[in-house]
């Protein structure tokens, strides 16, 4: 997964309030991101509560002192499959020895030793920051009342791969290794350099290990820190991009001034051994970091296999005139679409637009664009949705208050064909911004024949909030994975009994039961019993599920890994008598 950061203001905690929020998971069979949805509540308490969309409970998160804790960074498997277990005092203090399971398994040696007074102390192996399931690295070294000191070592595939040294006030001192935020297996990056008080000082660079040459260093990138401790970047520098990989190594080169960038800056692509200038503009000279000038930018997906580039021109930091949208494609730079940005209203989009779905592409070609007009940085009056230039309408904006009215044919956020896309429609009708009434469901089977198959659907009341019985589709519903969920909701939540279906790729296949679960009776729309659930990657060659108990939207006891056909056991969760508590 690629973590996101949420900004903690106090505000966010004055009453209770749920976002909805998207986060990109990785996904080994399509070798791309996927993108995936989530509930997250801030309660009074600084409590922070992280949910699937169908009320199961990934796990919590507790802020101990808000003036600290300015940001937390996302990471949902983490939330949602680490488990830490010990003993707890009754005043909340941990104590003696504590260790961590991922996805049910003790993870070996992973944990340590907390006093009598609840701090971290002696030998302990930590897990990184964003440890995932492609990011499984450790940190290993040693605490002193709570805080680290001497030499820490980082862990990856048994093999050390960085290391350095805090000194007895815990501040990094010296020669270090470090792994990139962002560390996975498809992205092994990580920075050389030195630290002094804790501070960033002088050379730093920015090293690739490469799985394919014998797991050889490549310098990537680098530069210089203020040598005066301040920690501001200086000088000439090659940056990566924040989502580095495999597919998307991108680079930035250009000169920073007591951290802010200034003039020129260089973007490059490298692919397949050749490193190519494919965009970039200038910042002006200031010091505030404000665009100027013509630029050419890439999109927020960019990648090998999905290269669309922006160009246009700042003024003063906003986007001004004309901006066009380009995909390159055999060396060459093809126009699919573009708008005119407002100077005099501070870069905001007006009139007639043609935009990109901003869904994961793993395509060579654009799937979907949207047409329509702005005003105000508003979307009003009639957008239509355009699929391999074939119309599949849209809907209608509010001239006033740019919210979605009337009758609409949407399509899903992961839209397109080939493996892994889902041709999912959806039709009908939003009133004052909220969907109201009827909505079906549609597969688009063949769409250049606009051949559409039925699936489900259900009734939204005036508030926008699903009610009565539905039947849903899979985030990801593709011809090798035909999940679909068919139970009642009451005032936006489910409740009874939901059941899983699926049907196997084919003509004239029915949809098969795979049992279920209930939701609890007070309306919560939080799961309760026992379950059996469909794995994230459940598809035609890959039936696997789950099956354990839930308490108030929380697994608990012991959970099994089954082959839905043979019903074989192939692991267990949370085994019964021991605690387990939340990251």
């Amino acid at each position: 997964m690629i973590y996101q950061k949420k900004e903690l203001k106090a505000n966010l905690f004055q009453e209770e309030r749920t976002e909805e929020l998207k986060c990109l998971v990785w996904n080994q069979s399509f070798r791309g991101f996927m993108k995936t949805n989530f509930l997250i509540t801030f309660k009074k308490s600084l409590e922070i509560i992280y949910q699937t969309l169908d009320g199961q409970i990934l796990g919590t998160y507790q802020i101990q002192d808000l003036s600290k804790n300015s940001e937390i960074r996302i990471n949902l498997e983490k939330v949602q499959h680490l488990r830490w277990f010990g003993q707890l005092e009754e005043n909340c203090t941990k104590i003696g020895r504590w260790s961590a399971r991922w996805k049910g398994q003790t993870l070996k040696d992973v944990g340590g030793y907390y006093s009598e007074l609840g701090q971290k102390q002696g030998l302990w192996k930590e897990l990184i920051q964003d440890y995932q399931s492609h990011a499984q690295a450790y940190e290993l070294g040693e605490y002193l009342i709570g805080k680290k000191i001497g030499i820490w070592k980082s862990i990856f595939e048994e093999e050390e791969i960085g290391c350095g040294q805090y000194n007895q006030l815990s501040q990094k001192i010296g020669n270090w290794i470090e792994l990139s935020d962002n560390f996975w297996e498809l992205s092994q990056v990580t920075y050389r350099g030195k630290y002094e008080n804790g501070n960033k000082i002088g050379r730093w660079d920015i090293y690739l290990r490469n799985k394919e040459e014998n797991l050889m260093q490549l310098q990537i990138g680098g530069g210089n820190y203020d040598q005066n401790g301040s920690g501001l970047k200086i000088g000439k520098w090659i940056d990566i991009c924040d989502q580095f990989y495999e597919d998307n190594q991108v680079t930035y080169i250009g000169e920073y001034q007591n951290g802010i960038k200034i003039g020129r800056w260089n973007t490059n692509l490298n692919f397949d051994g050749k490193n190519e200038e494919i965009g970039g503009g200038s910042y002006n000279q200031l010091g505030n970091g404000q665009k100027i000038g013509k630029w050419i930018e890439l999109s927020e997906g960019f990648q090998e296999h999905n290269q669309v580039i922006f160009y246009g021109e700042y003024k003063n930091g906003f986007k001004v005139g004309r901006w066009n949208t380009y995909l390159k494609f055999n060396g060459k730079d093809e126009e699919i679409g573009g708008g005119f940005y407002d100077w005099r209203e501070n870069g905001q989009k007006i009139g007639k637009w043609i935009e990109l779905s901003d869904g994961p592409s793993r395509s060579r070609y654009i799937q979907v664009i949207y047409t329509g007009e702005y005003k105000n940085s508003l979307k009003v009056g009639n957008w239509n949705a355009y699929y391999r230039d074939r119309g599949l309408r849209g809907g209608q904006y509010d001239e006033k208050s740019g919210v979605k009215i009337g009758k609409w044919v949407e399509l899903s956020e992961n839209f397109g064909d080939g493996l892994g896309y889902s041709l999912i429609i959806y039709i009908g009708e939003y009133k004052g911004g909220k969907k109201f009434g009827l909505w079906d469901i549609f597969w688009g089977v063949d769409l250049q024949n606009l051949n559409t198959e039925w699936l489900g659907g259900g009734l939204y009341d005036e508030c926008g909030r699903k009610i009565g019985k539905w039947i849903e589709v899979n985030d990801w519903f593709y011809s090798w994975k035909q999940v679909t969920y068919r139970g009642e909701y009451k005032n936006g939540k489910k409740i009874k009994t939901w059941y899983n279906f699926w049907r196997e790729k084919g003509k004239n296949k029915i949809f098969e039961q795979i049992d279920g679960g209930s939701y609890d009776e007070q309306g919560q729309g939080l799961k309760n019993g026992y379950w059996i659930e469909l794995s994230q990657d459940f598809h035609d060659r890959s039936q696997v599920i789950y099956y354990g108990l839930y308490q108030n939207g929380r697994k608990v006891g012991v959970w099994y890994e089954l082959e839905r056909l043979q019903w074989q056991i192939k692991g267990a969760f949370c085994k019964t008598g021991e605690h387990v508590y939340d990251q």
